[in-house]
């Protein structure tokens, strides 16, 4: 994510957080950095954790939509939601983290 499209990111959790808030925000000033944020070992760990699960999840829902009869089309939009939301999250919560340490460690720099 680059731009403008990640300061409306930042924007926007801040406003979820209670941490922000005025009606528009200016990144007139604003300046950015493409960064390429390290995978831990535990990170992707879970990541092929929460893989797998989807995995045998989509066995288990493929029965029980046959067994419920129900509009399977709209259900596997929800499924696929679901996991897309799963997946967001844990990328935002890897990208949060790393800004969070970079920031801690520019401020302990410029100290």
């Amino acid at each position: 994510m680059r731009g403008v499209a990640a300061m409306e990111l930042l924007a926007t959790d801040m406003k979820r957080r209670g941490q922000y808030l005025a009606r528009s925000l200016s990144f007139a000033q604003c300046t950015y950095r493409v960064l390429f944020v390290p995978l831990s070992e535990s990170f992707s760990s879970l990541h092929t954790r929460c893989g797998a699960m989807w995995r045998d999840l989509r066995v288990l829902f493929e029965d029980a939509i046959e067994v419920s009869g129900a509009d399977p089309k709209r259900l596997w939009a929800m499924f696929w939601g679901s996991f897309q939301r799963l997946i967001k999250n844990r990328l935002h919560h890897l990208l949060f983290n790393y800004a969070f340490e970079l920031s801690i460690s520019m401020i302990l720099q410029s100290s």
